[in-house]
């Protein structure tokens, strides 16, 4: 059951029916963080850089469209190099299988960035994500292109 739903996100990610818009900081308008979302945490910006609102993963389908931080623990990891684009996904929340699961998706382009790879550094840890919340046929994704959108938390 797992590879079968593993392979379906591949497909789904590589064919870019997930397709979304990628945060980028340079992006006008980035050095203003969103409007805060009543019942939700924000965050203290540093310096340079914005403050998002921190959601758990279990609420970040509340948080479509918008730039946040998700935070939750690293269920599952793949690595495909085979697959278009090369993505690294890491599973946050619970099981591949659940439709409540926020997929975090690293392109190939994106990995040497990382001091290690994705899928061994983040693995069995409790992360935080920023980036767009992204939806599409049911399912979550957040697109990061470098280490600074993804911190350990435990």
């Amino acid at each position: 059951m797992r590879a079968l739903v593993l392979s379906t996100l591949l497909l789904l990610v590589g064919s870019g029916v997930l397709a979304c818009d990628s945060y980028d900081a340079t992006t006008s308008g980035a050095e203003t963080a969103p409007p805060a979302v009543a019942g939700r945490e924000t965050t203290a910006p540093s310096p340079a850089e914005p403050a998002y609102a921190v959601v758990s993963w279990e609420v970040a389908r509340d948080a479509i469209g918008e730039v946040v931080t998700v935070e939750g623990p690293v269920a599952d990891t793949l690595y495909a190099p085979a697959s278009a684009g090369g993505p690294t996904i890491l599973i946050v929340g619970r099981d591949p299988a659940d439709p409540k699961r926020l997929a975090v998706v690293i392109w190939a382009a994106d990995r040497e960035g990382f001091p290690q790879a994705p899928e061994e550094l983040y693995a069995d840890h409790t992360i935080r994500v920023t980036g767009r919340v992204q939806a599409h046929e049911g399912m979550l994704r957040i697109e990061v292109t470098s280490p600074a959108d993804i911190e350990i938390v435990e």
